[in-house]
C-alpha cells in the first residue's frame, strides 16, 4: 500500500516537472521567434544610378538611403551589380584641399537611424562596365548586410 502511495505522489510531481519543461521550452522558443521577427530588415529608398557623363562610360556611381528600422545596429558589408563589372562601396574625402575616394569594407547603419549615399559622401562605384548606361534604365543590385543578410535593390538611371 505504501508503495501505491508513493506511486501516485510522484505522478502529479513528475507532471508538475514535465509542465515547467514545457513552459521553460515555449518560453525559449518564443524568445527566440521574437528576435527574429523583431530584427527588421533595412529599408531602401530612393536608389539610383548616376547617367555616366564624358567618354568613360565604364564607370559610374550608385545612390540610395538606408533606413534600419530595428533597434539594433547592422553594416552594409558587400554589394553586388547585374551589370557586371565591380560594384564596391567608397566615401568620397578631402584633405588639404585634394578630394579622392576611400574604399570601404563595411558601412554602420545604427538602430533606428540611416545611411544616406550622396553625391560627394558614401556612395556605391561602379567600375568595369560593358555597355552603355541609358536614362531611366532598371539596374539590380545585391546589398549584404551583416545581420539582416542579402538583398535585391533595384535602382534607376538618372542624369545628375
Amino acid at each position: 500500500m505504501r508503495s501505491s502511495m508513493h506511486s501516485s505522489r510522484r505522478h502529479p510531481t513528475l507532471a508538475v516537472v514535465l509542465l515547467a519543461a514545457l513552459a521553460v521550452v515555449a518560453s525559449l522558443a518564443a524568445c527566440g521567434g521574437g528576435s527574429a521577427s523583431s530584427r527588421a530588415t533595412p529599408t531602401i529608398s530612393d536608389a539610383w544610378v548616376r547617367l555616366p557623363v564624358g567618354a568613360d562610360t565604364s564607370q559610374t556611381a550608385a545612390y540610395m538611403t538606408i533606413a534600419n528600422t530595428g533597434p539594433d545596429a547592422d553594416a552594409l558589408i558587400g554589394v553586388t551589380c547585374a551589370l557586371g563589372g565591380m560594384a564596391a562601396m567608397h566615401q568620397t574625402t578631402t584633405s588639404s584641399g585634394m578630394t579622392g575616394m576611400q574604399m570601404m569594407d563595411r558601412l554602420e547603419i545604427p538602430g533606428g537611424g540611416s545611411l544616406r549615399m550622396e553625391p560627394g559622401g558614401y556612395h556605391i562605384m561602379l567600375t568595369g562596365l560593358t555597355a552603355p548606361l541609358t536614362m531611366g534604365q532598371k539596374v539590380k543590385f545585391t546589398l549584404t548586410f551583416e545581420h539582416a543578410g542579402a538583398m535585391t535593390v533595384e535602382a534607376e538611371v538618372r542624369g545628375g
